[in-house]
């Protein structure tokens, strides 16, 4: 059974030979199984949009690509930043790397939303 008929019937409410398998992987995390994997591809960090060569090498049925908001979460290498969507970042350390949490959200207390202006999703530069 391939991925695709393994998802569907999953979708479907059916049994397939096995669940359809997914992850996703802190920047650190996933450096360290490339290099345990032997890939050498620069097509890593699929936060960033850039590629899916662990979630290929490892099996997995479904593949992610990220779009929008989602890049945000490993956008800058400062410790706080505020991505265009309007949401601070600010880097948290943890004993083996760190990751992203969101600080301050635009919308928390809004009560109107019509000055929020999303970002121009039709950039063609965002598809590249």
């Amino acid at each position: 059974m391939n991925s695709k008929q393994r998802v569907q019937l999953a979708l479907d409410h059916q049994e397939p030979d096995r669940v359809p398998l997914h992850c996703s992987f802190t920047p650190e995390a996933e450096a360290k199984l490339a290099k345990h994997l032997g890939l050498e591809s620069t097509k890593l960090e699929a936060y960033r949009s850039e590629g899916a060569d662990i979630g290929l090498a490892m099996g997995h049925d479904l593949l992610t690509t990220w779009l929008g908001f989602a890049t945000s979460y490993y956008a800058k290498d400062t410790p706080t930043y505020t991505c265009e969507w309007g949401v601070e970042w600010e880097w948290v350390e943890y004993p083996s790397g760190r990751y992203t949490e969101a600080r301050r959200r635009p919308l928390a207390d809004a009560k109107d939303l019509s000055n929020y202006k999303i970002p121009d999703l039709y950039r063609e530069e965002i598809y590249d």
